[in-house]
C-alpha cells in the first residue's frame, strides 16, 4: 500500500509550492523554476536569517523519512520527505533490500517568497559513489551575506528553505531516491532559533557540523559568535523540474522511534568522522 509523503507545518503559499513542485513530478509536469529579474526586497524589521552558512552532513543510509528531526526545531517551517523508488514496478522495503550506495546529491536553496525561486543550486556531488559514513558539504548562499549591510538590502542572499534530493542503489540493483525539503521560519527571531542541530537526522542525512549563522542577523546567535566570510555568488540560473515515475513511498510511523535510541549512539562517532575527514 502507498503511503502519502509526510508533510508538515502550516498550510500557506509556500506548502502549496511543495505540493506543487511534488505533483509536478509525480505526474511527468515539467515546472520551470526562474528568478524574478528585479527581486523585491522585504522591509520587515523582524525579518532575520537564522540558518547555517554551510552544512555538513554524514550519510546515514538505513534510516528512512522516519528519521526527521527538524520538524521540531524552532525556526524551521514546513518540511517534506519522499523515499522510493524510481520504478513503480519495484516496491522499495527498506529492511530486506538496503541502500548500499548514493551515487548523486543535489542542495538548492530557495528564496523567501514562498514561490520556490532557486537562488543557490550546488552539483558539486552529481557522479559519485559514496557509502554510508562517508561526509559531504556545501556552503549556504547566506555565507554571501555581507554584516554591515542591511539584510533587507541583500534578500538574494537570504534562504527561504533547502531541498537535498538523493539517488542511489539498493543490493537488489534497483535506484532508490531521497528527497527531503524544509522551509524557514524567517519572520522567527527570537531567541531560540536553531533550525538546523548537530545530530538532527534528515532521511538518509545525519547532520555532521554546522557553522553559524550571521550573529548580526540572527538575534538568537549572541555577537561574536564565529561564521566564515563570504565566499561564493549564488546560482540563478533557471532550473527545470526533473521528471521521474510514480514513487513509492517510506513514510514516518510511530514504531521509528524506538530505533532513535541505539542510532544515537553512533550519530557522536559519525560526527567525529566527519570532522576528521575535513
Amino acid at each position: 500500500m502507498t503511503t502519502p509523503a509526510r508533510c508538515t507545518g502550516r498550510v500557506s503559499s509556500v506548502a502549496l509550492s511543495f505540493l506543487f513542485l511534488y505533483l509536478s513530478q509525480v505526474l511527468h509536469v515539467s515546472a520551470e523554476i526562474s528568478t524574478p529579474s528585479t527581486p523585491t526586497p522585504l522591509t520587515d524589521p523582524s525579518l532575520c536569517s537564522c540558518s547555517p552558512t554551510v552544512f555538513t552532513f554524514v550519510l546515514s543510509l538505513d534510516q528512512s523519512c522516519d528519521n526527521f528531526d527538524i520538524d521540531e526545531n524552532d525556526g524551521i517551517g514546513l518540511t517534506f520527505c519522499f523515499l522510493g523508488t524510481t520504478t513503480s514496478s519495484n516496491r522499495f522495503l527498506e529492511e530486506e533490500d538496503p541502500v548500499i550506495e548514493v551515487v548523486s546529491v543535489q542542495f538548492l536553496e530557495f528564496d523567501t517568497s514562498g514561490e520556490l525561486l532557486v537562488i543557490n543550486q550546488d552539483d558539486t556531488y552529481a557522479n559519485v559513489s559514496l557509502g554510508d559514513d562517508d561526509s559531504i558539504s556545501f556552503h549556504s548562499v547566506s555565507s554571501s551575506l555581507n554584516p554591515s549591510i542591511p539584510l533587507e538590502d541583500q534578500i538574494d542572499y537570504v534562504p527561504g528553505g533547502v531541498q537535498l534530493t538523493l539517488r542511489g542503489n539498493a543490493a537488489s540493483g534497483a535506484e532508490i531516491s531521497n528527497r527531503v525539503t524544509w522551509s524557514y521560519d524567517n519572520m522567527n527571531c527570537g531567541p531560540n532559533n536553531d533550525p538546523v542541530k548537530v545530530d538532527d537526522d534528515i532521511g538518509w542525512l545525519t547532520v555532521g557540523e554546522v557553522v553559524n549563522a550571521w550573529p548580526a542577523f540572527c538575534p538568537a546567535l549572541p555577537a561574536g559568535s564565529p561564521t566564515i566570510s563570504p565566499t561564493m555568488t549564488p546560482t540563478k540560473s533557471p532550473i527545470a523540474t526533473p521528471k521521474t515515475a510514480s514513487p513509492t513511498m517510506s513514510m514516518p510511523s510511530k514504531s521509528s522511534k524506538k530505533g532513535k535510541a541505539k542510532k544515537a549512539k553512533t550519530k557522536k562517532a559519525k560526527a567525529k568522522k566527519a570532522k576528521a575527514k575535513n
